[in-house]
């Protein structure tokens, strides 16, 4: 052990050994400093609030400076200065190492900064023992309880309040506008990190987040125009802890959840849905609470909870039902009246009396709520109703899930029966058809015929209205997200009728999203992220082109797109209508062709239909072309 050869004295030139506990506690605490001291001074969250990205890296510092201990900790003899060159070798050559597997990794990009601090932390740890070797005990004491603060006030901060953490900063092209994405965690409790749910408001010039486990966050723009994330004092009032220490049902606390968040037109009130368990019944029912806000927000008190209205029945454990199928968005209408859609908990007639079409029920609806317990049923016949809109017209909109297929977005009646589970475009799972539809329906048949529905299921969930800038010209469109399928669907309405429907990847799931004051649309994902978007500004080099070419690929102008040019073969955009010059080119876009044609396209084709006198400043052309490749890239 490093016991036999860690400690010297100051004037021997062989080491001396202290006690073997000592050596082993001296590097069982180093080991922990290893991994927790060079996250928290480069990142300033401790490793267990980091993202992916950054754990991987903490994770490869402390199994690299492991694998040194394991090699110095047992050596037997070594002068100091023998060992000294030793601790820099092997400590090196576990380093470069950990590195090497990081760069192999395609999703994690090391940070430089943070393996030097690491590396230099390293050295000081593995050389204390052979420099100090009779401080060797007080050190260890020293370093635990330096780390034991450590957490402490770490842990105090990320309740506090916490910066932002930006684990993306992107482009992605779509049509009409190239979108910035930028993306930020948001660190919750570790007992609430997995509880998928929750939503996002907009708050003035800010944001009000709650989890799905029901923590609240607000999200506001500091002066480097980043989201900083600040803890609020009051929660959901949820019964996780209760149903967590129930063992007569399902071992699964995180059924639990919040489903839903709304402000009233004031901006001064807040309601939210939630699951709601009952001990003594051992049954689920949904709820509906509201908290009055103070202008700051800290000082809104936890105890001002009211409930609202609470759904009936209550469905008892022992039906089977699927608790994640139960709807719980709010939206208050133009003349204020409060909104909730409910699913019918998967008690869909198959094994059951189905709850969507009986009235004297409260699932499987949409409903209008008078403030004092009572409700009115707006339509009826939904399964699993996931997205919940009144736009700027009062129309009122609805996304909720199919079964296996036949996701649905619907405008909603006032009367409205859409079906539920009489008749969907979608089927039971493991068939090819739901049993209550007749295979051969090709409508709804009395039924409310859905707007569009999607064929396959992308796991629809909420949804917005876009508004004038920064996306004018998204203006007046709908904005549906999903949760299976990664992205978000922006819906463009002629009158009545569903025009287009352009698909966005964002490659989060999606659980809501809101418009805030200054235009930015923000995403709450079910990773534990808010996604910021923004339309991109095209550099000034890229302005000469955009009036003739569309760079998204989704518009047919002058030209041809742009998008993907380089490396693409030559006079290979579908259908665009090349001149002979180009159509007898041979070979792909290379950058140094791509300089060639930007400089001069009559030279380089002779008979281009490109009217166009070329750039001659070659840095201006190098923006163009870096332009081409790093922002149009057709994402994978």
């Amino acid at each position: 052990m490093i016991a036999d050869a860690a400690a010297v004295d100051t004037t021997g030139v062989e080491p001396r050994a202290p006690a073997r506990m000592v050596a082993f506690a001296w590097w069982v605490v180093a080991w922990a400093a290893m991994l927790l001291v060079p996250a928290h001074f480069r990142f300033r969250v401790l490793p267990w609030g980091l993202p992916l990205e950054q754990f991987f890296q903490t994770l490869a510092v402390g199994t690299a400076f492991l694998m040194a201990v394991i090699f110095l900790a047992n050596l037997t003899s070594a002068s100091r200065w023998r060992a000294l060159l030793l601790v820099v070798i092997v400590n090196a050559a576990c380093f470069g190492a950990a590195l090497l597997l990081l760069a192999l990794y395609p999703r994690v990009e090391p940070s430089r900064l943070f393996f030097v601090c690491a590396f230099l932390f390293a050295l000081g740890l593995s050389a204390f023992p052979f420099l100090f070797g009779r401080l060797l005990l007080p050190a260890t004491i020293a370093l635990l309880l330096a780390l034991v603060l450590e957490v402490a006030l770490g842990v105090r901060s990320a309740r506090e309040r916490v910066a932002e953490s930006t684990v993306e900063d992107r482009t992605l092209t779509t049509s009409f506008h190239r979108l910035s994405i930028d993306s930020y965690t948001v660190p919750q409790t570790p007992a609430n990190v997995t509880v998928r749910g929750g939503g996002i408001v907009a708050y003035g010039k800010d944001f009000l987040l709650v989890t799905g486990g029901g923590e609240f966050f607000r999200a506001s723009w500091d002066a480097a125009d980043a989201l900083q994330f600040a803890r609020m004092p009051f929660t959901v009032p949820l019964e996780q802890d209760a149903y967590a220490a129930n063992k007569n049902h399902y071992d699964d606390a995180l059924l639990i959840r919040v489903t839903g968040i709304v402000l009233d037109p004031a901006g001064q009130r807040l309601f939210v849905s939630f699951d709601h368990w009952y001990r003594e019944k051992n049954c689920f029912t949904t709820r509906v609470a509201s908290l009055d806000l103070d202008a700051q927000l800290e000082r809104t008190a936890q105890a001002g909870w009211r409930q609202v209205f609470e759904a009936q029945p209550c469905i008892p454990v022992s039906t089977g039902f699927d608790n994640l199928q139960t709807g719980g968005r709010l939206a208050f209408t133009a003349d204020h009246k409060l909104l909730l859609s409910l699913g019918d908990h998967g008690i869909n007639g198959l094994n059951s009396p189905a709850l969507s079409q009986d009235p004297a029920t409260d699932y499987g609806k949409v409903l209008i709520l008078d403030g004092a317990g009572g409700r009115s049923i707006l339509t009826l016949g939904h399964r699993n109703p996931q997205g919940l809109l009144v736009d700027s017209q009062g129309r009122i909109w609805e996304t909720e899930h199919g079964p296996q297929g036949g996701d649905e977005l619907n405008e909603l009646k006032a009367g409205g029966n859409y079906g539920w589970p009489q008749v969907t475009y979608g089927a039971d799972y493991g068939h090819e058809t739901w049993p209550f539809s007749p295979p051969q329906a090709r409508d709804h048949g009395d039924f409310v015929e859905p707007l569009y529905a999607f064929l396959p299921s992308v796991g629809v969930s909420s949804l917005i209205e876009i508004k004038g800038e920064p996306f004018v010209r998204w203006s007046g469109d709908l904005l549906v997200a999903s949760l299976r399928g990664e992205s978000l669907f922006r819906v463009r309405m002629h009158g009545e009728k569903l025009s287009y429907l352009e698909r966005i990847q964002v490659g989060q799931r999606v659980r809501d999203l809101v418009q805030g004051a200054d235009g930015r649309i923000l995403l709450w994902t079910d990773s534990d992220h808010v996604v910021v978007l923004k339309p991109a500004a095209a550099p000034s080099a890229y302005e000469r082109c955009s009036g003739c070419h569309e760079a998204s690929g989704g518009i047919k102008a002058f030209g041809p797109s742009l998008r993907s040019v380089v490396d693409r073969r030559i006079a290979s955009e579908f259908e665009y209508p090349y001149s002979q010059a180009l159509k007898q080119m041979q070979g792909v876009w290379s950058e140094d062709k791509l300089d060639a044609f930007i400089r001069s396209p009559s030279t380089f084709a002779p008979g281009t239909k490109m009217n166009f006198p070329g750039v001659e400043d070659r840095e201006e052309r190098e923006a163009i072309i870096r332009f081409l490749r790093h922002y149009h890239t057709v994402p994978h």
